[in-house]
């Protein structure tokens, strides 16, 4: 049974596009278009390049594909229900048969690629969002039993749900319309402090530079539920068959009357890649009114992780939707007492859906589907034929060393700033050791340099990159933490000696390198550990500011060259600048 599963621009203001392909029950291919357009989160784009690589990944065509799951209802099938908890808003899947009624053109359209010479279009199912990304999680969970928490912007008329999982089966306990979106929150936050569209990542990162002094009192905590009491116009948005647009103008008037007047997001024409460069500024007001968001998100967050863990009965939690990114709160949710065990999706935001919905849709069709996802490195790989092909066709000068592993720990010793290209191109925001920025970690000056080698604030949080083995030195938690996805605390004996992946709060945001995962990036970490005496690296994203992680040698060739990094390890062979 072959599934793929589509994000499919259906709606205004679709973002992360992507596509899945399961076969099985088991997860062959996984990609986001924005790696392969260039362009960050796809705005408004459809996922053609995404799907044709999952299906050349499994030398497939769309003929061999018995189904096509899509993350998303609002086709006019949308299932609507009153404003307030309910226990099923929007939650269910729905088959169409295209064979008699002419395909839409948005399935058309992310077909686009692979539809000529094919002799059909597969059955699309329809599996409503938040049934999407709560299948994300639990479908790819280590747990028979948990329960799941799903809070975003919105998806078919919800923004967040509770449900449970168990014997293969994800029922809803409690669903939230838009009027009580906790991501339209944020995000508003996030705008009228001067960030712009899809900058909640940058804003949770200056949260810990403000003080909470304010009080979001329009959220409000029951006992069973949450609400959101805050005036909406009725004419742009009903609290269900609403959108975004009436909560976000709803959210902004009211910041803007008790605040007064929003910082202006500032733009300057970076000289050097005449590319816009964000210079927003910020005075005390604006971090207080971040750090107190976060707060109040946090703990919103942490009592509806109670809600769950005791309406469910279980005292794992699974979360996945957008809200799911903020590390910080996941670190607070952890912390609880009541949580046994956390997973956070690591492709928590829409772009995971897909791979929510093919899942589940997999499920659905009688698949055995208890996914052996142990990692997201599912998008494209490049041998070492291809690599050395490509460079020489560039005409750069390479080396091939003996031990790629060692040759770079050792650059990184010597204080080098420099590109990791290695394997399959990994799924989600953050960079696991396959296309990756590794500094060393000893300097505020490493970390500064780093950032500017991206064309980022300085101010902006760099994570670290450690072996399991010596998370205990390095972190206040024992819990291992593969995906960079939960906040933890850098114990207070280490920070020291590791300034560069400590934020202001002591906080940062780890990842644990275990050796069956990743064995190249566990053996360059293992071997700078030797070299430098230190735990971990500090490892972001390939890339620089304008653009999305990169998926080619072409892309890390050009990002290299375009950037001031020192050095670029590509599969086996190394380029270096001359800089003694």
């Amino acid at each position: 049974m072959r599934v793929l599963g589509i994000n499919m621009r259906q709606l205004d203001g679709h973002h992360d596009a992507s596509a899945c392909l399961v076969d099985g029950g088991r997860i062959v291919a996984f990609a986001e278009e924005e790696r392969f357009s260039r362009r960050k989160h796809a705005f408004g784009q459809q996922a053609s390049y995404a799907v044709s690589y999952c299906l050349a990944q499994a030398g497939l065509t769309l003929d061999d594909v018995d189904y096509i799951a899509t993350p998303w209802f609002e086709t006019g099938n949308a299932v609507r229900g009153p404003a307030g908890s309910n226990p099923e808003i929007s939650f269910a899947l729905h088959p169409v048969d295209y064979e008699s009624e002419r395909p839409p053109d948005f399935a058309l359209d992310a077909l686009s690629l692979v539809l000529p010479g094919a002799r059909r279009l597969p059955p699309v199912v329809h599996v409503s969002h938040h049934l999407a990304h709560a299948a994300s999680a639990y479908r790819c969970a280590p747990f028979e039993e948990a329960a799941i928490l799903v809070i975003d912007g919105e998806g078919d008329r919800v923004s967040t749900t509770i449900a449970r999982g168990a014997n293969g089966c994800i029922e809803p306990i409690a669903q939230f319309p838009i009027s009580s979106s906790l991501g339209h929150f944020y995000e508003a936050v996030t705008a009228f402090i001067g960030f712009g569209h899809m900058g909640q990542g940058k804003a949770m990162g200056l949260a810990p530079y403000g003080r909470p002094v304010h009080a979001f009192n329009e959220i409000k905590l029951h006992d069973e539920s949450y609400e959101i009491d805050l005036a909406i116009d009725d004419g742009r948005c009903d609290p269900v068959r609403g959108g975004w647009r009436g909560v976000g103008a709803a959210w902004q008037v009211h910041l803007d009357r008790r605040f007064g007047p929003p910082n202006p997001s500032r733009m300057t024409i970076d000289p050097d890649s005449m590319r816009p460069r964000d210079t927003t500024r910020w005075q005390q007001r604006e971090l207080d009114i971040m750090a107190s968001a976060q707060l109040v998100l946090e703990k919103t967050l942490c009592h509806l992780a109670s809600i769950a863990v005791r309406e469910s009965g279980s005292a794992r939690l699974l979360l996945a939707g957008g809200v799911a990114l903020n590390c910080s709160a996941n670190g607070a949710i952890r912390r609880l007492p009541f949580v046994e065990d956390l997973f956070v999706q690591p492709i928590a935001g829409d772009a995971g859906a897909a791979l929510g919905a093919a899942l589940e849709v997999s499920a659905w069709a009688g698949c055995d589907v208890r996914s052996d996802f142990t990692d997201v490195a599912l998008g494209p790989a490049f041998s070492d034929d291809q690599i050395v092909s490509i460079l020489r066709g560039v005409g750069v000068s390479f080396t091939a060393p003996d031990d790629i592993c060692d040759v770079v720990a050792r650059l990184l010793a010597r204080d080098k700033v420099l590109g990791w290209f290695q394997g399959r191109m990994e799924g989600g925001p953050r960079a696991l050791g396959r296309r990756s920025i590794l500094a060393p970690p000893q300097s505020e000056e490493m970390r500064d340099r780093t950032n500017d080698v991206k064309r980022r604030a300085r101010w902006r949080p760099l994570a670290p990159a450690v072996p399991v083995e010596e998370a205990e030195r390095l972190l206040d938690s024992l819990m291992v933490s593969p995906y960079m996805i939960v906040s933890d605390q850098v114990r207070a004996d280490i920070r020291h000696a590791v300034p560069g992946i400590v934020h202001v709060d002591g906080s940062t945001r780890p990842q644990t390198v275990d050796r069956a995962r990743n064995a190249p990036f566990w053996e360059l970490l293992t071997s700078f550990q030797s070299r430098a005496g230190l735990p971990c690296v500090i490892n972001t994203s390939f890339n620089d500011e304008a653009e999305p992680i990169v998926c080619t040698p072409y892309d890390a060739l050009r990002t290299y060259f375009s950037t001031d990094l020192d050095a670029l390890a590509i599969g086996s062979f190394l380029l270096c600048k001359d800089r003694g």
